[in-house]
């Protein structure tokens, strides 16, 4: 891994559309980390552009983004890119985001 900061436009998009990923997932970096097979220090640097991404690691997010309902779309013009969540991945994601386990100790809803 490159330890001096990448800010080229490819890096950026790819750690914007890690982190799309992880949002509408519901994964922490911890659990993202682990599902990449790489340490969480390592994906914060990623995400922070302290450090580059694997080829091999970022094959695998492509992967696991593929398989999670969303597909990661690089633009043929501009360098921009489209983020597609599929509507599986839209349900999961709004079952997450109620999830009580989700909710901090002091905003638990009360039946």
């Amino acid at each position: 891994m490159n330890n001096k900061a990448n800010n080229d436009t490819a890096s950026i998009r790819v750690v914007i559309a890690m982190r799309i990923a992880r949002a509408v997932m519901g994964t922490t970096q911890e659990e993202m980390a682990a599902l990449l097979g790489i340490s969480k220090v390592t994906l914060a640097r990623i995400e922070t552009l302290e450090s580059k991404m694997s080829a091999a690691t970022f094959m695998r997010a492509m992967e696991i983004c593929e398989s999670s309902g969303i597909q990661i779309i690089p633009s043929t013009t501009g360098g921009g890119m489209q983020v597609y969540i599929e509507p599986n991945a839209i349900e999961f994601s709004k079952d997450w985001l109620v999830a009580p386990k989700r909710r901090r100790s002091d905003r638990k809803k009360t039946d």
